[in-house]
């Protein structure tokens, strides 16, 4: 693609390209540009952190005694706090000759891993949040897996001559997939020499389709260099389906390990028609360097910091025990299913991508 404009380059944030481009004399401020035909594409390290209000597997509770001997009872929720993970973000693109449109797909995937846990001890005791039920440990693992694709209707606008925006509309596809699995180790009846373990595997996956309009722009403040910044909006219509299953091991002899008893149950809902928004942000700055040949190829590098929210994205369902439970006692897997609730879950983290035209 050639360049024969010496206008600066203006290109938007979450297109994630380089638009090499001839540009006509603007004689008002608000201008649609004359772009040449070509290609762009764009690749990129994201590395971001998952944050949900259900990522809880277990909490504590400590036992305090005042002058007058009363009960104070003092309890946390303890989660699995996610750290940082890489994922992989890439793009590919077309400009339509002689005009200031273009077409682009995008493809956002990051999977994430995490682990907690909390034991016991002389001043504090955990429990169960779904039974009360007291155990000596608790532990968790907690992932998640994101896989986003657009397709965009690319619309460009020249703001000036230093400001350049797009607006875009087109369709978009998400799976979303949460999977935390807990272990507890508890009494079984308050008797120490019968050890109970309980497994309590979640599993919530989102599918959907839906529309997504968005719109950004770039400021170019020197020679190459710019600042971007950009939002989107989505919304998704689609399966919602979640899978629980607890599994108790009774061990008599904690020493030789001897499970004599396991005993598994398995509950389910699959929501149809579920609606998840996903709202997008991103800010950042770039450079952008242009090859003095007649092909007029660019190169570009932009660094910047990234919001994914998505609201309503993940489903836990909630149990009731159909006994009372005993002091430091696990149910064997005797829960009852009694509704579900909607979560909601944001990606955040910087990114560095590396775009061109060509």
């Amino acid at each position: 693609m050639k360049r024969t404009s010496n206008k600066p380059l203006l290109y938007s944030l979450t297109s994630l390209v380089v638009l090499s481009s001839s540009v006509a004399y603007a004689e008002t401020r608000v201008t649609a540009p004359t772009l040449e035909g070509g290609f762009t594409g764009s690749i990129g390290a994201i590395y971001l952190s998952p944050s949900s209000d259900d990522q809880n597997y277990a909490g504590t509770y400590a036992d305090v005694e005042n002058t007058t001997t009363t009960e104070v009872i003092a309890e946390n929720i303890v989660e699995v706090n996610p750290g940082y993970d890489f994922g992989v973000q890439a793009s590919l693109g077309y400009l339509f000759e002689d005009t200031a449109n273009g077409l682009e797909f995008f493809y956002r995937v990051i999977n994430t891993s995490d682990s907690d846990n909390v034991s016991s001890d002389a001043n504090t005791i955990v429990f169960i949040p779904q039974f009360d039920d007291e155990v000596l440990s608790a532990s968790s693992d907690l992932s998640y897996e994101l896989n986003a694709v657009d397709l965009m209707f690319n619309q460009f606008m020249d703001i000036g001559d230093a400001v350049q925006m797009r607006f875009s509309l087109g369709a978009s596809y998400l799976n979303l997939e949460k999977d935390q699995t807990s272990y507890y180790v508890g009494f079984e009846g308050g008797l120490e020499e019968e050890l109970l373990a309980l497994d309590y595997a979640s599993d919530s996956q989102f599918s959907g389709f839906g529309p997504r309009f968005s719109t950004d722009a770039r400021y170019e403040f020197g020679p190459g260099f710019g600042l971007l910044g950009g939002a989107s909006l989505a919304y998704y219509i689609g399966d919602m389906d979640v899978r629980d299953t607890f599994i108790a091991e009774a061990i008599v002899n904690p020493g030789l390990k001897q499970n004599t008893e396991k005993d598994t149950q398995n509950y389910n809902d699959d929501l149809n028609n579920h609606a998840v928004t996903n709202l997008r942000a991103n800010i950042g700055i770039d450079y952008v360097y242009f090859f003095d040949d007649e092909e007029g190829y660019t190169f570009g590098i932009e660094l910047g910091y990234l919001v994914d929210y998505y609201a309503d994205a993940t489903q836990k369902l909630n149990y009731i025990s159909d006994n009372a439970h005993e002091a430091r006692n696990i149910e064997r897997a005797e829960a009852i299913y009694t509704d579900s609730d909607s979560n909601s879950i944001t990606f955040s983290g910087p990114y560095l991508n590396i775009k061109s035209v060509f």
